[in-house]
């Protein structure tokens, strides 16, 4: 018996080693112009650690990587190049083992094998720490009580700090209901979060009119959804590019090098800051921010039904659709 299961630890040690040796990284697109695959491959830099330890066992802020093996993820052909597009558009978290590969005379290079691809759920710019975020089984919360409830855990990625546990704000990423609901749904087995925890207060406590009830909160700045072969084919059209144009910088659409007259509005310098992307209609478009609507009402322009009393308007080569909630989102006027 003894025997046998020290055979059986044998052939699980390694399994249990390569888990062990996964991280989470963030990925961006190496632009350098020379031959591949010494160049054009992507950047990894692992998640809330200042430095990466590299193939070649060395660390550095970041890893040149020449190749990403997606095959645990059993994707298709047409799906691979999806993710590969996702992973170069900087919009993707990572997480595998990263190791070497022969590139024939070349020698060795860099390589990450994949085991889970997270797709983040805006071009929203990204800050904070990054926390995969679960929400708590059996929990009953007792409003009566007047103290804090904590539904969800967040736990920080690449290091071995406790959960934590949590109330999630994602207000701020800006996005939209689809994605928010997604997140909901996907919340029993976890999202990726980046964003900060911080210690809110939620009023006087039930009995106890001096003190306040305190809780921790981590609000957003970016949530990842899983990408899998199953959600890849429904992503494909939000991977096509969306370009900036105009003479100042104002249009959104997916032609490249829109060219438009060059009379400047204010609001204009509103989109230097904001995120081109597809919408949830499938179009390019502004994507409709907090920020971006506070900017372009600081500018002179009245996004409220008063301001624009019908069922919507054009502005600088953009519609203005009012929805159910009397508000208005910003897309491409096509």
């Amino acid at each position: 018996m003894l025997i046998r299961t020290l055979f059986l630890l044998a052939l699980l040690l390694p399994t249990l080693s390569q888990a062990a040796d996964e991280k989470y990284y963030s990925v961006r697109p190496d632009d350098r112009e020379c031959a591949a695959p010494l160049c054009g491959g992507v950047y990894v830099q692992e998640l809330n650690q200042a430095d990466t330890l590299c193939p070649d066992n060395e660390s550095r802020t970041q890893c040149y990587i020449a190749d990403i093996d997606w095959s645990a993820l059993q994707l298709n052909d047409d799906q691979t190049g999806i993710a590969q597009n996702l992973a170069r558009s900087g919009r993707a978290i990572l997480r595998g083992d990263l190791g070497e590969k022969q590139f024939g005379q070349i020698g060795m290079l860099g390589e990450l094998q994949v085991s889970e691809a997270w797709e983040a759920a805006t071009g929203s710019p990204t800050s904070g720490t990054f926390y995969h975020v679960a929400s708590r089984s059996n929990v009953v919360c007792l409003s009566a009580v007047g103290v804090p409830c904590y539904k969800m855990d967040a736990e920080e990625l690449n290091t071995d700090a406790q959960p934590v546990p949590i109330e999630l704000r994602l207000s701020r990423v800006g996005a939209s209901q689809d994605k928010l609901d997604a997140a909901a749904e996907q919340l029993p087995n976890g999202i990726l979060v980046a964003g900060y925890i911080k210690l809110a207060s939620s009023g006087p406590v039930r009995g106890y009119t001096s003190q306040l009830a305190r809780y921790n909160t981590l609000s957003a700045t970016q949530f990842y959804l899983p990408f899998a072969a199953e959600t890849a084919d429904s992503s494909s059209a939000a991977q096509e590019p969306c370009y900036v144009g105009g003479c100042s910088g104002q249009v959104c659409s997916d032609t490249q090098d829109v060219v438009t007259t060059c009379e400047y509005r204010p609001e204009y310098a509103c989109y230097r800051t904001a995120t081109c992307e597809r919408q949830p209609d499938g179009n390019c478009g502004w994507t409709p921010t907090s920020q971006l609507n506070s900017c372009l009402t600081h500018n002179g322009l009245d996004l409220s039904p008063a301001g624009f009393p019908f069922d919507g308007f054009s502005l600088g080569g953009f519609t203005f659709p009012r929805n159910d909630a009397n508000q208005y989102s910003l897309n491409n006027d096509r």
